[in-house]
């Protein structure tokens, strides 16, 4: 079950360098080279890896974890961060307080879009109603409450 046979990895393609950027190892140079690549536009992969040895209703609910929890919250963030560099809403936070590029200030923002403490947070609080009407829907389909437990493991060992 979730845990350390899932995770989550959100990545921007540089193309100066050929390859995805992790973005927890973002730098300005990447960010840069990646926009004016894409016309001013950002290309992101997010990937949802399982363990190897997962199966059955392990590897389907933590893929459901994985998505519900972490990259749709992470996707929002993105988009948010993206809208704001696009209206040039990061220009202004750039110029007032820390003196940093508008660029700067996004990678700041995209880097910190890892926050695993945050969603699980969200998740024990039955904050993240994705999730959990995932969790419902796969009980419905298959019948019984097999998914239901495992989501209740999941949040005791998310505590």
């Amino acid at each position: 079950m979730s845990g350390a046979d899932a995770k989550t990895v959100a990545r921007i393609w540089n193309p100066k360098k050929g390859k995805w950027i992790d973005l927890r190892e973002l730098n300005v140079a990447d960010l840069k080279a990646s926009a004016r690549s894409e016309g001013n536009k950002f290309l992101f992969a997010m990937n949802v890896y399982i363990g190897d040895d997962q199966q059955g209703n392990d590897a389907t609910y933590d893929i459901g974890h994985e998505n519900f929890l972490h990259v749709q919250r992470m996707s929002g963030e993105i988009d948010g961060a993206i809208n704001d560099h696009k209206s040039g809403e990061l220009a202004k936070r750039g110029q007032t307080g820390y003196k940093a590029s508008a660029e700067n200030v996004m990678t700041g923002l995209l880097q910190g879009t890892y926050n695993a403490d945050l969603d699980h947070k969200l998740f024990v609080n039955g904050k993240n109603v994705s999730n959990e009407s995932f969790v419902k829907s796969l009980d419905k389909l298959f019948g019984g409450n097999s998914f239901s437990e495992l989501l209740k493991k999941d949040k005791k060992n998310s505590r």
